[in-house]
């Protein structure tokens, strides 16, 4: 049975007013510009030469329309992650702080987004004319849907369901602007018995009217530490937050939602911190209980062997970016990697089979590659170790 979208009274005092969008951040210069950095096989920069490295607080798109500022394009990863869309099951992610998960997030958000980018300054079509594999990725969802962003890190409260409507309501106000999308949206008072639930069911319908698509799943919602309130000393916490993720997920099921994205750099249970120093093959163990949501169907990749690179640097990756930081490097003679050994920083171990046989996948899953245990970075930790140690200025 699918789910009804209630209507919502409008306030014609409080509605929130939608002024112009602003224009969205554009490539100061053509694409035809990004080009593989020399002597590697997936770091690109404008003009294809590297000036200095990512700093913290730039995400995809500030890297690219960067002139040489690099970035490895994680295509493998996108095209798993393009394959999970149509089995309608919202997915989860989960890194430790430092990995560029936010930056990763960042890249399938404008890949997914109808608003970035047009025909003739995508950067992804750049980036796939430089692939080493043969098969390229099934472009017929690209930039067809309009992306909510929820981020819930919440600072302390006692009313989780407050702290959720209100800031909902405000990220729906948000998408409601950048896409230009006119008319007026209820207030957040007139939703004050009906459930944080019924606003996204509001933005919806709000979007039905404006949008003139051939398809209902034209909405796309990314979280941001889904699971942080569970850190948090809210009374409902468990409750609401549970029942609200599984209203995205029934929407999602029944084909109003393109897709569900959870990420989170959060260890509830100690797992993720646990494949640190671990050798590879042997099993992930729980440090600590956790009091993790309990959200049947939904696809866990924090451990599949297809995912285990999809953020953080390989060890290719850091001799390819040895490669194209040489020039810049105050010392070039000892290898990166003999670097990162000499300063300590040393790699994650993702993949578990014990964790992915746990878990119902389905058989599009099984029929990724499975690649074998790899040692993988934290972005972090190596850009760091380049910039305080290498002199590479950032």
């Amino acid at each position: 049975m699918l789910l009804s979208m209630p209507t919502v009274p409008v306030d014609g005092e409080a509605n929130a007013n939608f002024e112009r969008a602003p224009e969205r951040d554009r490539w100061s210069g053509p694409t035809k510009r990004i080009r593989p950095v020399t002597f590697t096989r997936h770091i690109f920069a404008r003009g294809g030469k590297l000036k200095r490295l990512p700093r913290k607080t730039e995400r995809f798109p500030n890297i690219l329309e960067t002139d040489g500022v690099p970035y490895i394009y994680k295509h493998i990863a996108i095209e798993n992650f393009a394959g999970l869309f149509s089995q309608r099951s919202p997915l989860l992610l989960r890194r430790p702080w430092g990995f560029g998960l936010s930056t990763f997030v960042s890249m399938l958000s404008d890949i997914l987004d109808i608003l970035c980018y047009s025909d003739d300054d995508d950067p992804f079509e750049m980036l796939s004319r430089f692939r080493v594999e043969s098969d390229p990725w099934s472009r017929d969802r690209a930039h067809s849907y309009y992306v909510l962003h929820l981020n819930f890190s919440f600072s302390e409260g006692h009313n989780l369901l407050e702290e959720l409507s209100r800031h909902v309501h405000e990220r729906c106000c948000r998408l409601l602007r950048r896409y230009e999308i006119p008319g007026s949206f209820p207030s957040l008072a007139s939703f004050q018995d009906e459930g944080v639930e019924a606003i996204i069911f509001a933005l919806m319908s709000r979007l039905k009217v404006h949008v003139k698509l051939p398809r209902r799943d034209w909405l796309f919602i990314m979280i941001e530490n889904f699971d942080g309130p569970l850190e948090m000393a809210f009374k409902d916490r468990t409750e609401t937050l549970t029942q609200f993720l599984r209203t995205l997920q029934r929407l999602l099921c029944h084909g109003h939602l393109g897709g569900l994205l959870l990420w989170s750099r959060l260890d509830p249970d100690g797992t993720i911190y646990a494949c640190l120093h671990r050798t590879p093959g042997s099993p992930i163990r729980q440090l600590y209980a956790s009091s993790e949501l309990n959200l049947p169907g939904v696809l866990d990749l924090t451990h599949h062997p297809a995912f285990q690179s999809a953020v953080g640097f390989t060890k290719t990756d850091v001799q390819d970016l040895d490669r194209a930081t040489a020039h810049l490097r105050s010392d070039a003679s000892c290898a990166l990697l003999d670097l990162l050994e000499k300063e300590r920083v040393a790699p994650y171990y993702f993949s578990a089979v014990s964790k992915v046989e746990q878990c119902k996948f389905p058989d599009v899953l099984h029929r990724m590659p499975s690649l074998e245990d790899l040692p993988v970075y934290s972005s972090g930790d190596v850009l760091k170790v380049l910039a305080n140690k290498g002199g590479v200025p950032r």
